[in-house]
């Protein structure tokens, strides 16, 4: 749609106006110089119609039997005189012509007003005067013949269409100096103060809120103006204040996932230590919904924290060049475990040979905040694909299921910190809104980028994009890697991630056995809690893994 800017139609509705008055002006000087000149003309007419009738008989009667010659020329020398009469007749009294100064054209007389003794006029189908019948009186009163007098108005039209041209000349150079004129005023006045505003108001909008807009007027564009400078005053106080909320915030949850990480801890410790007794089943029956919530909340400190430190802009990630095939290749095989508890048809296309700067720990949480969703929200007997494929200087991953969907209303906020959408709610599932939350901080902090495409009832894609190493990308290197060092390398990763898989089908086992025995609502794949400390104390080694899909 094309934009009309407001110097634009103020110019249209300056054109507009100005041509409407022209226009009125023009036509009530034509109508009063037309209705003037016309009378003139007729006057004028009736007048030389008076004068010039009587000597142009007494040439009829000198000369009629000698020839038109002599008349011809008398009548010439008074038509010359009134531009006016274009064609002169005599008629006798019956009014038959006698002669003709034109004889293409004849005025047509009647025998009433060739009869008459006064003068007579003749008028078109709009009341035009457009010929004059003068009656001729010889000596004694005789009267035998008469003069008529052909009448144009072409002096009339010459002149109106002269006051018309002049018209529209000064018309059009007022026009222009006007629009000049309005150009200027319009600029200077309004526009370039709105523009001023603008821009300043545009930087406000950016985020820079000490920015000040300062008109010195005082009229509306003024008003306008300062009640921006407050709006951004308002705004400035209360980011000011949410920042400061948000920043207590991040520290409550930073103390309180730490204080609960000690007790957890304990919880679990004692937990496993009763588990080596071989305690009664009775009594093994009560510590396993302990033991799976307790991983559960675990999970969930280990989250909170995450986010917290993340939000900080602190830098949790240890990256290292890492060949991304073995990474997927075990998650994939992780969560095969997990999909034949489901009847999920699982599949797995993973080809990729890139090397990729990454923390492995917590990108697998990543992925698998996006499978575990995948895997809750697939019913029993679907399908769920992890496909990862080279583009480039990228790698791309995405994680394709055929469950319930993701309506498009929710899909804006499904990224979003402590988002449950409304679909969560109305099937029941459990969650605490920032699993997917978690999975697009890491994916960011790697330099990537995470999306969806779902629609209701026909499933979702989750889509993964990571910058690979430019030198190790096949197309760089032109060789494919070597099945035995690839081997190597699977079997190293494979040994390094044992005790992480180990707890992990542990927790669900636990998750899954819980819900039977106590009916808690615990679905499997719900927050598997993993010590993100490494043996430095610093977070980072292992990530919390199942988590809700916030719609």
């Amino acid at each position: 749609m094309r934009r009309w800017t407001i110097r634009a139609r103020f110019l249209i509705l300056l054109v507009v106006l100005l041509l409407a008055i022209f226009a009125a002006i023009t036509l009530i000087i034509v109508r009063q110089n037309t209705h003037t000149l016309k009378n003139n003309l007729i006057d004028q007419s009736k007048s030389f119609a008076a004068l010039a009738t009587q000597p142009i008989g007494d040439a009829y009667i000198l000369y009629k039997d000698s020839g038109t010659i002599h008349i011809q020329q008398q009548v010439q020398h008074f038509t010359d005189l009134d531009p006016n009469i274009n064609q002169v007749e005599i008629i006798d009294a019956s009014g038959s012509q006698v002669f003709d100064n034109d004889t293409n054209q004849s005025i047509k007389v009647t025998g009433d007003q060739a009869a008459s003794i006064g003068a007579s006029y003749l008028y078109d189908s709009q009341h035009n005067l457009v010929g004059i019948v003068q009656p001729y009186v010889e000596g004694f009163g005789i009267h035998r013949y008469n003069v008529v007098y052909g009448i144009s108005y072409q002096s009339v039209n010459k002149s109106i269409q002269s006051i018309v041209d002049f018209i529209l000349g000064v018309s059009a150079i007022i026009l222009l100096i006007s629009l000049v004129v309005w150009y200027i005023l319009i600029n200077r006045l309004f526009l370039r103060p709105v523009a001023q505003l603008s821009r300043q108001a545009l930087v406000i909008s950016q985020g820079d809120l000490n920015r000040q807009i300062r008109l010195a007027r005082h009229d509306e564009i003024g008003d306008l103006s300062q009640a921006v400078d407050t709006m951004a005053s308002s705004l400035k106080a209360d980011i000011t204040k949410l920042k400061e909320v948000d920043k207590l915030k991040n520290e409550f949850m930073m103390i309180t996932s730490h204080n609960l990480r000690t007790p957890l801890t304990i919880i679990n410790s004692y937990l496993e230590e009763i588990s080596t007794m071989n305690p009664p089943k009775e009594f093994k029956a009560l510590l396993e919904p302990i033991g799976a919530n307790a991983m559960r909340l675990g999970g969930f400190a280990e989250d909170v924290l995450t986010i917290s430190t993340i939000e900080t802009g602190q830098n949790i990630l240890h990256k290292q060049p890492t060949k991304f095939e073995p990474i997927l290749q075990a998650v994939a095989k992780e969560f095969e475990t997990l999909a034949h508890q489901k009847q999920i048809h699982f599949l797995a296309d993973i080809n990729t040979a890139a090397m990729v700067d990454l923390s492995p720990s917590h990108f697998r949480s990543a992925l698998w905040n996006l499978l575990d969703n995948a895997y809750k929200f697939t019913a029993d007997g679907g399908q769920v694909k992890l496909s990862a494929h080279d583009n480039g200087g990228q790698v791309e991953i995405s994680v394709q299921d055929s469950g319930i969907g993701i309506s498009q209303a929710e899909l804006p906020q499904l990224f979003t910190k402590f988002h449950r959408g409304t679909d969560t709610m109305q099937y029941d599932y459990e969650g605490t809104g920032i699993g997917l939350y978690i999975s697009k901080l890491i994916i960011e902090q790697h330099g990537g980028h995470i999306s969806v495409d779902s629609h209701e009832g026909q499933g979702s894609t989750f889509r993964i994009t990571l910058p690979a190493m430019p030198s190790q990308l096949p197309s760089d290197s032109g060789k494919q890697p070597d099945p035995a060092k690839r081997q190597s390398e699977q079997d190293h990763l494979d040994m390094q991630g044992h005790h992480d898989e180990t707890k992990r089908h542990q927790g669900i086992q636990a998750a899954v056995d819980a819900k039977d025995v106590s009916g808690t609502g615990m679905g499997s794949g719900d927050a598997i809690g993993h010590d993100l400390l490494d043996k430095d104390g610093h977070q980072g080694d292992q990530q919390s893994s199942g988590h809700q899909l916030e719609q």
